[in-house]
């Protein structure tokens, strides 16, 4: 778009550029798609950070809430970091990882009606892991909680990279044909 407008105007910058996309987009009159990055191995995907940074923040929040949960003393001041990460964990990254595994681009949902099946989701399935912890020998506790919790958490996390990766691949295939 930058070498079409300064084909018409050589003294227009990335900003106007920019600014001109912006307008159209808000008018309605173009619509922009999300392109996925073009790499050739996992590793160069794994590096775009922006398209993978649902993964890493369910995987972060994950690692913390095992630390913070299974670590940290229970006083008082200690105890309210973990119970805001503890329901962070618990009520909104188990639906937000099978969200992005099964909307894996991002054009499917908005953000609100991602937020809104993100918390449904999680309370669907923390239910469910919750029923199958009550006929396993651990029952329902919390460490065998968080072990399944973080488990999903991750599994999900990794499936959705998998996905966005397969995405990638395809795009860099349907770009090479053209």
């Amino acid at each position: 778009m930058l070498q079409y407008l300064r084909g018409r105007d050589p003294t227009v910058t990335l900003e106007q550029a920019n600014a001109a996309i912006q307008a159209l987009v808000r008018a309605d009159a173009v619509a922009v798609e999300d392109i996925p990055p073009i790499t050739h191995s996992i590793g160069e995907f794994l590096s775009v950070w922006e398209w993978n940074l649902g993964a890493y923040f369910a995987i972060g929040i994950s690692i913390t809430a095992l630390i913070v949960i299974a670590v940290q003393p229970v006083i008082l001041p200690l105890v309210i970091l973990r119970w805001l990460i503890g329901s962070v964990f618990v009520l909104f990254i188990p639906g937000f990882v099978l969200t992005e595994t099964l909307f894996p681009t991002g054009n499917e949902l908005g953000g609100r009606e991602r937020f809104a099946l993100s918390v449904g989701l999680s309370l669907g399935v923390v239910a469910l892991i919750g029923l199958g912890l009550t006929f396993s020998p651990w029952g329902v506790r919390l460490v065998p909680l968080l072990v399944c919790l973080s488990a999903l958490s991750l599994g999900l996390s990794v499936a959705s990279i998998g996905r966005r990766f397969r995405i990638s691949k395809a795009h860099r295939r349907s770009t090479s044909r053209r």
